[in-house]
C-alpha cells in the first residue's frame, strides 16, 4: 500500500511556508469541488490571484496549512506556476492533481503513476514522492505517466507500451519541483481512454472526479475535538504512576480516555491507584510482556481516533494535547506529530543534545543515527498504526527507534513547539540501562527496512548506516574481549559488505539474526 518512492528535502523555510506547507496544484477549477472545499475553509485561488497578494488577507481559519493553486492548462503555464510555488511558497509538498486519459481502458478511479515522463520518452523518468497523507479509495501506485504537449489520441498516435497515463503538466512540474528539493506527489483522476469517443464524455467524467475527490480530500476534516486514546504502560512503578496519571488527569484538552495496560506488576496497578482507578480503563497482564506488547494491547482497545502515548516515568504540561490537536488543525494531512520536550536527569534540568533536536516533515533520513521522536511525545492516528502493525513485540529495546523507522518512511511527521513532555532520565529502572550493546536492537531494525526496502537511494543510506553501526559494536566487543561476538558482528557486517547495486539481494533474514534481540549470541 505504500509508496516507497522517497526525496528528503533540506533547505531554508521562507516566511510563506508557516501557512503552506502542503499545496495543491490543479489546471482547472472544473477539475475540484470547490464549493465543498470552501464549506471546510480550504482556500482555492488562481496562480494570478495569488500573485497579486490575495494569500495575504487570508481568515484565520483559513490558514490550515494547505492550498490549492489553479495553475491553467498547458505545460508552460503550469511550470511558470510551480516556480513561483517554489520561489515564493516554498512547501513541504506539492501534490498535482487533476484528470488523466488512460492508454488502457481503466476509466473513472484515481492512480498515483510511480514515474512521469516528458514529451521525449528517452528522458530519465522522476520519481514520485510519498504522498503526506494516506487516502483510502486510491489505486495503489502503478504506472508511468506522460506528459505531452497536446492531446494524446490513440487512434491517431502509434500505443507506447512506454507509458500508461496521459496529462499535460505534470512532468514540467516535476522538474521545477525536483530542482528547488521540494517533495512532488501526483494524484490522477482517469477520465477517458484516450479515443475520440470517450472526449465525448469529459465533462460527465469531470462530475464523477468532483464527487470522488471529496472521499480522496476527506483528510481535510478533522475534528475540532476528536477523541484522543491515552496508553500508558507500567511495570513496578508505584512511586512514579501517580504524578504521571495526574499530569493526564489535568489536561486541558478534555476529550480523551485514559488506558493502563498493567504489565505484571507485583503490586496491581488499580491497588496502587485506588480513588483515581474508575478515571481510567486497567488492562493487567498477569505476567511481564514487555512495553511494546502492553502499548499493543492498549492500542487493540483503545476507542480513539487518535492515539498518544505515556511513559510511566514521564509527564505531561497542562496543555499538551490541546496544544497538539491545535497544531493538527493547522496540518490536517498529517497521520502522525510530536512536540518538544524538557529534560530532567537526576533531579536537574539539562539541555537536549543538538544531535537529538526534533524535525519536522520527511525526516526518515535524519532517524537513521538516533531516535528523533519520543513515545510519550508522540500522538499518530490509530489507522496508521494498524496499517504499521504497532510496536515490534519482539523487541526487548529501541522499540521506538523501529516503529519511527517505519512511520518517517511512509508518513511526514510534524512537530508542535510546545514543550509538552517532561521527560524522567539517570534513575536505575530506566529500560535503556538494562541491555547492553544497545545498538544491537538498532541493526535489526534497520535490517528490516534494509529487507523491505525498493527504493535503491534509501537502500544505500541503510546499507552505510548499517556498516557504521555493526564496526562500532565489533570495536566495543573487542575492548571487552567478547571473542564469540566477536566473530558474530565480523559475519554479520560481511553480509552487510556484500550488498552493492540495486540488483543484489542480501541474504540476511531476520530469523538468522534473532541472536540480535538477546544478550548472547
Amino acid at each position: 500500500m505504500y509508496n516507497t518512492r522517497f526525496r528528503s528535502p533540506t533547505r531554508l523555510r521562507s516566511p510563506m511556508t508557516k501557512l503552506f506547507n502542503l499545496v495543491f496544484t490543479v489546471a482547472l477549477k472544473q477539475e475540484i469541488p470547490l464549493e465543498w472545499l470552501k464549506q471546510y475553509h480550504i482556500p482555492v485561488f488562481s496562480i494570478a490571484a495569488a500573485k497579486s497578494g490575495a494569500l495575504k488577507s487570508l481568515p484565520l481559519e483559513e490558514k490550515r496549512g494547505v492550498l490549492f493553486l489553479i495553475t491553467g492548462v498547458g505545460t508552460t503555464k503550469s511550470q511558470q506556476a510551480a516556480q513561483w510555488i517554489a520561489e515564493e511558497l516554498n512547501p513541504l509538498f506539492t501534490v498535482n492533481i487533476g484528470s488523466a486519459g488512460a492508454t488502457v481502458d481503466d476509466k473513472f478511479q484515481w492512480v498515483t503513476p510511480k514515474w512521469v515522463c516528458g514529451e521525449d520518452l528517452s528522458q530519465a523518468h522522476l520519481e514520485i514522492s510519498p504522498l503526506p497523507f494516506q487516502p483510502e479509495n486510491l489505486i495503489p501506485f502503478q504506472g508511468v505517466l506522460r506528459s505531452t504537449l497536446k492531446p494524446y489520441i490513440k487512434a491517431e498516435q502509434k500505443l507506447s507500451s512506454d507509458f500508461n497515463f496521459v496529462d499535460m503538466e505534470a512532468h514540467a512540474q516535476a522538474v521545477v519541483f525536483r530542482d528547488h528539493h521540494i517533495s512532488f506527489s501526483c494524484l490522477k483522476y482517469v477520465t477517458d481512454s484516450c479515443t475520440h469517443g470517450s472526449l465525448e464524455n469529459y465533462n460527465q467524467a469531470l462530475e464523477n472526479m468532483r464527487e470522488s475527490c471529496k472521499k480522496l480530500l476527506d483528510f481535510i476534516k478533522i475534528e475540532l475535538q476528536p477523541l484522543v486514546s491515552i496508553i500508558i504502560p507500567i511495570h513496578n512503578r508505584p512511586d512514579w504512576i501517580r504524578e504521571t496519571l495526574q499530569s493526564v488527569l489535568t489536561q486541558s484538552y478534555l476529550n480523551k480516555e485514559i488506558i493502563i495496560v498493567d504489565d505484571g506488576s507485583d503490586t496491581p496497578v488499580a491497588e496502587v491507584l485506588q480513588e483515581n482507578v474508575s478515571a481510567i480503563r486497567v488492562l493487567r497482564f498477569e505476567k511481564n510482556k514487555g512495553v511494546s506488547a502492553a502499548r499493543n494491547a492498549g492500542a487493540a482497545i483503545a476507542k480513539g481516533a487518535w492515539l498518544a502515548f505515556l511513559d510511566s516515568d514521564d509527564h505531561w504540561a497542562a496543555k499538551k494535547l490541546a496544544q497538539q490537536i491545535d497544531y493538527l488543525h493547522q496540518h490536517p494531512y498529517l497521520s502522525a506529530l510530536q512536540c518538544e520536550e524538557i529534560w530532567v536527569r537526576n533531579g536537574v534540568r539539562v539541555n537536549a543534545h543538538k544531535h537529538h533536536q526534533k524535525k519536522t516533515g520527511w525526516i526518515w533520513h535524519h532517524c537513521l543515527q538516533r531516535c528523533l521522536i519520543t513515545p510519550s511525545a508522540i500522538l499518530i492516528k490509530k489507522s496508521a498504526y494498524q496499517e504499521l502493525g504497532g510496536f515490534d513485540e519482539r523487541m526487548l529495546a529501541c522499540e521506538d527507534y523501529d516503529l519511527w523507522l517505519r512511520l518517517s518512511r511512509h508518513f511526514p511527521v510534524g512537530l508542535s513547539p510546545y514543550q509538552g513532555v517532561i521527560k524522567h532520565g539517570g534513575h536505575e529502572d530506566q529500560l535503556s540501562q538494562r541491555h547492553r550493546a544497545m545498538d544491537r536492537f538498532r541493526i535489526y531494525a534497520l535490517i528490516k527496512s534494509l529487507n523491505n526496502e525498493e527504493d535503491h537511494a534509501c537502500q544505500l543510506a541503510l546499507h552505510d548506516i548499517l556498516i557504521k553501526k555493526i564496526t562500532i559494536l565489533i570495536l566495543g566487543a573487542r575492548k571487552r574481549a567478547l571473542n564469540d561476538e566477536i566473530r558474530a558482528y565480523e559475519t554479520l557486517l560481511k553480509h552487510i559488505k556484500a550488498f552493492h547495486t540495486k540488483a543484489d539481494t542480501i541474504e540476511l533474514s531476520l530469523e538468522k539474526t534473532q541472536w540480535l534481540l538477546t544478550n548472547s549470541v
